[in-house]
């Protein structure tokens, strides 16, 4: 890369002198000091960056490995599993739980969709 900096910085030297531009080394040495410098930022920046991925890949994967892990052991200990969204409606495993509570929805994905909360007695 040195090598390459100094071809540079010679190149624009000559271009300068052609074009009868005033310019010192100094000057385009600091410019091609500034955009290695720049490069090397932005490398580094990508690098912790796909780091950072990778590592929340890991962590969502081994989150997914624990939650299959314990959704098999439930469905091994408990007569019925369901999973709740966030705002409590049943997404997964209604037809288990309709046909443990003896509901006839009629529909072939069972009670999912309805909010766990109807099941409850006040």
């Amino acid at each position: 890369n040195t090598l390459f900096s100094a071809m540079s910085i010679y190149k624009h030297m000559t271009f300068c002198r052609q074009e009868g531009i005033a310019v010192s080394f100094a000057t385009i040495a600091f410019a091609e000091i500034a955009a290695v410098v720049g490069l090397v930022v932005i490398v580094f920046i990508c690098q912790q960056r796909a780091q950072q991925l990778a590592d929340l890949q890991i962590e969502v994967g081994s989150l997914k490995i624990i939650a299959d892990s314990a959704n098999n052991l439930l469905s091994a200990l408990c007569d019925a599993t369901v999973t709740i969204g966030a705002d409590f409606s049943i997404v997964g495993g209604g037809r288990q739980l309709a046909s443990m509570l003896m509901l006839s929805t009629g529909r072939q994905q069972g009670i999912e969709g309805q909010n766990i909360c109807d099941f409850f007695q006040a």
